[in-house]
């Protein structure tokens, strides 16, 4: 196992400037081979800054990883929250009341934050 793939954790970064079209802040970890396992991968934050940082997200497949916010800091959702892929599967909701859409996470749509 290496942080590129498993267990990667990202503390105490602020991201400025990611406002203009195709830039983003972080991104999955895409399945162009890689990693030996795909991808799909969880990182975790913590004492995340944003800084004129609207774009903050991309996956170009809906199963790339998950982004595990660890105080809050990330998403702006809390302690525990994470942010995924858009996925109809968590349009649902009755089952899944906490997810939402949001612009400032994309993946050829919009990220859940939630």
């Amino acid at each position: 196992e290496t942080a590129a793939w498993q267990h990667l954790s990202v503390s105490n970064v602020t991201f400025v400037n990611y406002a203009v079209s195709g830039a983003y802040a972080v991104t999955g970890l895409a399945k162009e081979g890689f990693s030996p396992k795909g991808g799909g991968w969880e990182t975790r934050f913590s004492g995340v800054r944003w800084v004129n940082a609207p774009r903050r997200a991309f996956w170009r497949h809906p199963h790339e990883g998950v982004f595990y916010d660890e105080d809050g800091t990330f998403s702006g959702d809390g302690p525990g929250s994470s942010v995924v892929p858009f996925s109809d599967l968590l349009g649902y909701r009755d089952i899944f009341p906490a997810c939402y859409r949001d612009q400032r996470y994309s993946g050829g749509g919009e990220g859940h934050p939630g």
